[in-house]
């Protein structure tokens, strides 16, 4: 009760009260402002609960069995004007597109840790079964824990999870806590139907999306490095297995052209890797495929907030109507998308990398095949078993940093309170969480990939060996600011 006491206060603080809010544990109250206590809460039923909490102390109040220390008004008048019947806000949403490795997950981290005050909430879509991008950013990328990381994974939000989609965005609305969405769509994804999805009349649980929010803008990251190689993709090993009406296949190019196209904002990326002639010619193409987009021009995704958040630049101008039934109500549109022949396929194992045969994976792209088209998530180096990498390979590109630590290398009474729950699934002695967990997406043979990644991995003989003492030529990690070490 002493926590909701305070929170009903309509009155100012008591004399003697700092102005300012507080929340300490040594405090026998906390005492919150009016306006800053109903943003405290997250859902109309703690709206109802607390309603009903504050008419019983109001009631006992009135009979002299409790007595405030300090004047305070409560009951049902004050918690359902200023809760319940309050007008619910649109909620403004962001989209990040862009095809496998451009740098969408780069610019989500950008975005939150330079947020300038917003309460960003992010829903991010992968469609291999483990979401390492969402893993990213809930354990280690954001710096301040008031976001939300909604996570949908194993399937395309711009076709099986669009419902799930709708209903994610209506529960963050609902909660009241948030100023923003940002979606990151994974690499595959059309932006167009997901644009679509904010301007339909599909009511889904008495809900319909676009009264509680509103699409702002479609971004587009494109891999400066690979955009002609992307737009050049007519490979039948690359070709997409959606049919066109005359039952041709249809190239990859144009997954990725499509992604341009529907952009209100592009951004093209990795520009400090492109010679400057190839940056010209892309620029220039990019300006072709989609005029009305503004382009920009970034290294590492970095852009100002305000190219790509509250821009207002989104329309319904350029989404397919719906089509009516002869009752006049909306049809469902038809998305034939199977991911263009595209899929993935996540490789562990509880055994370390060798750090000569790892970085012979990292400075030699030819040892995959050039049908793996992204690989991305956390190793165990044997000479490093602190941290975990991270890696992230695109094209012919390679990008390996410092990760989180390893639980095993952290003294178990540091460890959070519940941790061992998480844990003891996956534990396995004497390596403990340490292990391989790397999403593979492309065309790829499943069997050649496993077997290219297995022999980087040390053999039983060297398993017996003190392992961690090998000899360690790879990129250098920085402990104090996890500073990325890129070999391309």
């Amino acid at each position: 009760i002493l926590t909701v006491f305070p929170a009903l206060a309509t009155g100012p603080p008591p004399a003697g009260a700092d102005d300012d809010d507080s929340e300490d544990e040594d405090d026998l109250y906390d005492w919150f402002r009016y306006e800053h206590a109903v943003r405290r809460i997250e859902s109309r039923k703690e709206a109802e609960a607390i309603k009903a909490l504050a008419a019983n102390i109001q009631k006992a109040i009135s009979v002299g069995v409790v007595i405030p220390d300090f004047p305070c008004t409560f009951g049902e008048a004050v918690v359902v004007e200023s809760l319940v019947a309050a007008p619910q806000k649109i909620l403004p949403v962001t989209v990040l597109s862009g095809f496998l490795g451009a740098g969408k997950t780069t610019l989500l981290k950008h975005i939150l840790q330079n947020r300038q005050g917003l309460r960003v909430a992010v829903i991010v879509n992968d469609m291999a079964e483990v979401n390492i991008d969402a893993m990213l950013i809930d354990s280690q990328d954001v710096q301040y824990k008031s976001e939300k990381v909604v996570e949908f994974s194993n399937g395309c939000i711009c076709c099986t999870l669009r419902e799930d989609l709708m209903t994610g965005i209506a529960d963050l609305q609902q909660a009241q806590n948030f100023d923003y969405v940002v979606i990151e769509c994974s690499g595959i994804s059309e932006p167009g139907p997901i644009a679509d999805t904010f301007v339909s009349n599909k009511i889904l649980n008495g809900v319909l999306l676009k009264e509680i929010a509103r699409l702002d803008t479609v971004v587009t990251v494109v891999d400066g490095v690979n955009v002609m190689q992307h737009l050049l993709a007519v490979d039948p090993a690359l070709s997409c297995s959606q049919f066109d009406s005359e039952g041709a296949g249809r190239p990859l190019a144009q997954l990725f052209v499509d992604q341009i196209e529907c952009a209100n904002v592009v951004l093209l990326n990795k520009c400090d890797l492109m010679p400057e002639r190839e940056r010209a010619e892309s620029l220039r193409l990019l300006r072709r495929l989609n005029p009305n987009a503004i382009v920009h021009e970034t290294e590492r995704s970095q852009v100002p907030l305000e190219a790509v958040l509250n821009t207002n630049r989104f329309t319904a101008s350029g989404v397919e109507p719906a089509e009516v039934d002869e009752n006049g109500q909306e049809m469902p549109k038809v998305h034939d998308h199977d991911h263009c022949g595209i899929y993935s396929f996540v490789w562990k194992s509880r055994r370390p990398f060798h750090p000569e045969r790892f970085k012979r994976l990292l400075q030699e792209p030819e040892l995959l095949p050039h049908t793996v088209l992204r690989a991305k998530g956390f190793v165990w180096i044997a000479s490093r078993p602190t941290f975990a990498g991270l890696i992230s390979f695109v094209g012919r590109l390679r990008d390996f940093s410092q990760g989180h630590p390893w639980w095993a290398s952290v003294e178990r009474d540091l460890w959070p309170e519940g941790l061992w729950e998480e844990l003891k699934l996956l534990w396995q002695e004497p390596s403990g969480d340490r292990m391989q967990e790397v999403v593979v997406i492309g065309t790829f043979d499943r069997e050649e990939v496993s077997r290219i990644l297995e022999g980087c991995l040390l053999t039983d003989e060297e398993m017996s060996l003190d392992f961690t003492s090998l000899q360690d030529e790879l990129p250098s990690w920085d402990a104090e600011d996890e500073a990325d070490a890129s070999v391309a």
